[in-house]
């Protein structure tokens, strides 16, 4: 009897041990699974990116900028440059002037490019923002030389171009420090709040390099974007996504940016 119940006691440890070491395998099976889980949702297509940590860092078109009903309106917003300067011209004979509500009272307002007026020798450019105001338009942001001047290569290559865009309320600005030369793009967003223009998100670089750094102000989150598998010489097909924390200590505003050249975060 007591070599039976002896048996049965060793029987019983060794099956418990059987027990054990499967169940330590399913949970390390599990945990290779979550990790392989984990690294397949880091990375994502070449689409931009819609999650909520990068809310309000992307620029939609599905906003409609009507046309001011105010006519003359390039008369009277080029009264409101300040003297001295004037609106740019780009290298192709553009004008640089985006418009749209900007202060959410439905009403069309205006930012300007612009420049030195000098005839020997290009200067730095800036940036005049107006609101409309019964008819006529009062200025709400003047920042008149943070812009580096226009330059072309001896292909005739616009090297440092800029661009405003104003979408949804927001105030688009696209600056290249250096196009042609590997220093990738630039895109700052900027929300009319707090009576200025905050900067609520920095972008660098765009859909054809390699990586992309996402600055999030509102969100507090960086995002780094890097390529893992392209589709062509100009497009990503799959990212691998670096989510981390953004230490800010106060809002980064449009009026206090000196010098966009050298601004970093």
């Amino acid at each position: 009897m007591f070599l039976r119940k002896k048996w049965f006691l060793s029987v019983l440890l060794a099956l418990t041990l059987v027990l054990a070491a499967w169940a330590k395998e399913e949970d390390v099976a599990r945990q290779e699974a979550a990790q392989t889980e984990a690294e397949a949702a880091s990375e994502t297509s070449g689409e931009e990116d819609t999650g909520e940590n990068n809310e309000g860092c992307d620029m939609t078109h599905d906003c409609y900028n009507s046309s001011d009903d105010n006519k003359n309106w390039l008369v009277k917003i080029v009264k409101s440059i300040p003297k001295g300067y004037r609106l740019f011209k780009n290298a192709y004979g553009t004008n640089g002037v985006a418009f749209g509500d900007l202060n959410g009272d439905g009403k069309t307002d205006y930012a300007m490019i612009v420049d030195k007026k000098q005839k020997d020798a290009a200067s730095n450019r800036g940036i005049v923002v107006v609101f409309s105001d019964n008819g006529n338009y009062k200025v709400a942001l003047s920042n008149l030389d943070c812009f580096l001047p226009e330059e072309a290569d001896s292909e005739g290559r616009v090297m440092k171009p800029l661009e405003i865009v104003i979408s949804c309320g927001k105030l688009f600005v696209f600056f290249n420090r250096g196009a042609f030369n590997g220093i990738p793009p630039m895109k700052y967003t900027f929300v009319y709040q707090n009576s200025e223009f905050e900067l609520t998100c920095f972008t660098e670089g765009i859909g054809m390099n390699d990586k992309i750094t996402i600055y999030n102000m509102q969100n507090k989150k960086k995002l780094v974007k890097e390529c893992i598998e392209r589709e062509n010489e100009y497009t990503c097909g799959k990212y691998k996504k670096t989510w981390s924390d953004l230490e800010i200590e106060a809002a980064v505003t449009l009026k206090s940016i000196t010098f966009f050249e050298d601004f970093v975060f």
